[in-house]
């Protein structure tokens, strides 16, 4: 199963679960290639880092979603459990 999410802020996708890991980019209908998804974007969250990772002066988790950038594709990525909120629905 999975629990969906909503970005806090402007949030970096990154390849692995570390600040320093390599953005994922992706390309949107009109060909705009993008690095990072907008404040109060809907995200699918699969998994959970096992520990929480200090980054600058956060300790939270990493997590690994699912983006759907339909109808070009599915984005998998790795985002920074301080910059989202679970949601209810």
């Amino acid at each position: 199963g999975y629990k969906k999410a909503i970005t806090l802020d402007v949030l970096n996708l990154r390849s692995r679960p570390f600040l320093k890991s390599p953005r994922i980019q992706y390309e949107t209908v009109n060909g705009q290639k993008i690095y990072s998804l907008k404040k109060d974007f809907v995200i699918r969250v699969l998994a959970r880092s096992v520990d929480k990772v200090a980054v600058e002066e956060w300790n939270n988790y990493w997590y690994y979603v699912e983006i759907n950038n339909f109808p070009v594709s599915i984005i998998y990525a790795w985002v920074y459990g301080e910059f989202i909120k679970f949601s209810d629905q």
